[in-house]
């Protein structure tokens, strides 16, 4: 495993806390494929389960995104300005 790896690694053993202003990313189907990345908008569940509201970094598409077990998360603070 490489340091790149570590927090995908990380994201596996344990449940995503998710919080609105995270930068969500989700690996390709491959190794070869992009890793797709959005800001969390909502949360919709009180105990922070998925569905999130995501806007995605390539498209500016917003979606609801219910995450698998390689997804992993940046944590930031929101800045409703900015988006």
């Amino acid at each position: 495993m490489s340091i790149d790896d570590a927090p995908r690694e990380t994201a596996r053993r344990q449940r995503l806390e998710v919080h609105v202003g995270d930068r969500i990313f989700i690996p390709g189907p491959d190794p070869a494929a992009p890793v797709r990345d959005g800001l969390v908008l909502q949360v919709r569940r009180r105990d922070g389960s998925p569905p999130y509201r995501v806007r995605w970094s390539d498209t500016h598409y917003v979606s609801l995104v219910d995450p698998g077990p390689d997804a992993y998360v940046n944590h930031h603070d929101y800045d409703p300005e900015a988006t």
